[in-house]
């Protein structure tokens, strides 16, 4: 089965290169970045990390269908690559797939409990249903992990969260600590 596997992924990968290689410049390096971890994927097609950051690459590049089979080749070579389960997360988020999205940020939070990011990420999808309070407590706990995340720098979705307030007024009834206060002008309101 696991020799089957093999060939799969080394045939996949054969036609997704003959595809894909005609749109990279050499010289470019995000593209000569891709082009290292195609010839690492060809000499051992069985690192999950490899097939992972390839998938970063091309989501970045702009090409989610490649980024998607990298993302699912890297979680079927090692399910527990919570790396993988987050990113497959991010790229279902860009292409509108907010429940599929979700899912996936749980199956990352099953491999990495503390992750600040997939954390934050979750709190988005209940700010989207208008689930506030589940939304406000996903953003304190990814807060109380690591207080980067309210840096667009760190955390770009950051400057699309409407409840911020309301979350810095959690974060402090919660922690009793002024410590967010630098992050807004204004005062913290009520809850």
């Amino acid at each position: 089965m696991k020799k089957l596997f093999f060939l799969l992924i080394l045939f996949n990968f054969s036609i997704f290169s003959a595809v894909y290689e005609k749109y990279l410049v050499k010289g470019n390096p995000k593209d000569d970045e891709i082009l290292k971890l195609m010839e690492m994927i060809k000499e051992n097609p069985n690192v999950s990390e490899y097939h992972n950051n390839l998938g970063v690459l091309l989501m970045d590049k702009k090409f989610p269908s490649d980024a998607l089979k990298e993302f699912k080749t890297a979680i079927k070579l090692d399910k527990k690559n919570y790396r993988a389960w987050y990113n497959l997360g991010t790229l279902y988020e860009a292409m509108g797939k907010n429940y599929k999205a979700y899912r996936t940020f749980k199956k990352a939070l099953k491999y990495k409990k503390g992750d600040d990011l997939t954390l934050y990420h979750i709190g988005m999808f209940w700010e989207s249903l208008g689930w506030k309070n589940k939304a406000i407590k996903y953003y304190v706990k990814a807060i109380s992990i690591n207080q980067d995340i309210l840096k667009p720098s760190y955390n770009p979705p950051i400057i699309y969260n409407k409840i911020l307030p309301q979350v810095f007024a959690y974060y402090y009834k919660k922690y009793k600590t002024a410590s967010l206060q630098a992050y807004t002008k204004q005062p913290l309101p009520e809850i």
